[in-house]
């Protein structure tokens, strides 16, 4: 095969995964525009437990307490629900102070190591947690997030259709007081979209565990281990499967509803940063759903194909050139839709770091694509090896 041909074979494949890329991005944007709304009538008020798993969040636990306190939500029915995965600050202290300061509200508070003896990590929290709730539905956050004080009302009104048995919505990331942060919350946006996105459009792939609620009375029809309790991670995507699986696509909604979002923090190193990621792609593996796996295979070879013409252009010009093709397709639409998503939560500013986040993310996803497969990882104190 001569040099010339295979320029042009390797160059027709490219311009063949981002014409699909292309395509699935501008998908997104038109459904993002099409099913967004604003804020439905406030008229369904059903019981809700709201979970809280956490380990070794002392400095976060405060705001999440003072969010939870401020809600315009009738205290009567609502269940707090909060499972300390045997952390190793004074967060559980934390708790049985607000337990104490608030005895009119519904607390139960759960040590995961001396309820199950030998038992680890959120899944397994979270598995406590929903054995020992009460209530219609189920409000999953995190303990390092905050909201609005109309964030328990906004997150169940899509219920009020009972064929809706799972509500996904936003996960922003705040105080981004430096670059870095705000790169990572530029790259939480384009997530959030494409979860907005799919979901809306009844091809549910993606959720975020910090902001996630369900029926409970649809859970317990389950299949028993919805959470994949044997992989370290992944418990939003898989529950979300589960429920994909067992009452289809159409059952699972998105909020867009900006008072249904939840605010969290990015992290504050590189090395965190890398941790989290490799945590996220370590499951990859376990992926069964059709769209799972398709569109991770397609955001992979759309970033490999960047990349492989970029160095390719040191040896041949011409890849240059086809490097500077595929670079200005994927900007151009990826920034279409970051716009109009930083427009509808009000992140605009953030869009200024996007140039920078658009030439270092093709390399980062191929960096923690290939070390979520190879190495272990630390997370929440804890190191994690991966299986096998």
């Amino acid at each position: 095969m001569t040099e010339s041909v295979f320029f042009l074979l390797f160059a027709l494949v490219s311009l063949f995964i981002s014409l699909l890329y292309f395509g699935f991005i501008a998908w997104i944007f038109l459904v993002f525009n099409l099913k967004k709304h604003k804020q439905s009538e406030q008229s369904f008020v059903p019981s809700i437990s709201l979970i809280v798993a956490f380990r070794n969040e002392e400095k976060n636990l405060p705001k999440l307490l003072e969010s939870i306190l401020k809600q315009n939500f009738p205290k009567s029915k609502l269940e707090l629900i909060f499972v300390d995965d045997s952390s190793e600050d004074k967060g559980l202290n934390v708790l049985k102070k607000f337990e104490e300061s608030n005895r009119y509200l519904n607390i139960k508070v759960f040590e995961l190591g001396k309820e199950n003896a030998g038992k680890i990590g959120k899944k397994q929290a979270l598995a406590l947690a929903l054995k020992n709730a009460n209530n219609d539905f189920i409000v999953l956050t995190d303990a390092d997030c905050s909201f609005d004080s109309n964030f328990l009302l906004s997150r169940i009104q899509l219920f009020k259709n009972s064929k809706i048995k799972m509500v996904s919505a936003p996960v922003l990331l705040h105080e981004t007081n430096s670059i870095f942060k705000k790169m990572q919350a530029v790259e939480n946006n384009s997530l959030m979209v494409s979860t907005a996105a799919t979901t809306a459009a009844y091809l549910p792939f993606m959720s975020n565990g910090a902001n996630l609620a369900f029926c409970r009375n649809a859970y317990l029809e389950l299949p028993e281990n919805a959470f994949r309790l044997e992989e370290h991670s992944g418990d939003d995507l898989f529950l979300l499967s589960s429920f994909k699986k067992h009452f289809g696509s159409k059952s699972i909604a998105f909020e867009f509803d900006k008072k249904a979002l939840v605010f969290t923090h990015a992290q504050a190193s590189l090395q965190a940063f890398l941790n989290q990621r490799i945590r996220w792609v370590s499951k990859a593996k376990s992926y069964v759903d059709f769209w799972q796996i398709a569109i991770s295979l397609l955001v992979l070879f759309q970033n490999i194909s960047l990349v492989s013409s970029l160095f390719a252009g040191f040896y041949n010009q011409l890849y240059f050139y086809l490097f500077a093709v595929l670079f200005a397709m994927k900007f151009s639409i990826d920034f279409l839709v970051l716009s109009v998503f930083s427009r509808w939560y009000g992140q605009n500013k953030l869009l200024k770091v996007y140039p920078l986040v658009a030439m270092l993310y093709p390399f980062f996803i191929l960096l923690s694509g290939i070390a979520g497969h190879f190495l272990p990882y630390q997370w929440k104190g804890r190191k994690y090896k991966l299986l096998s």
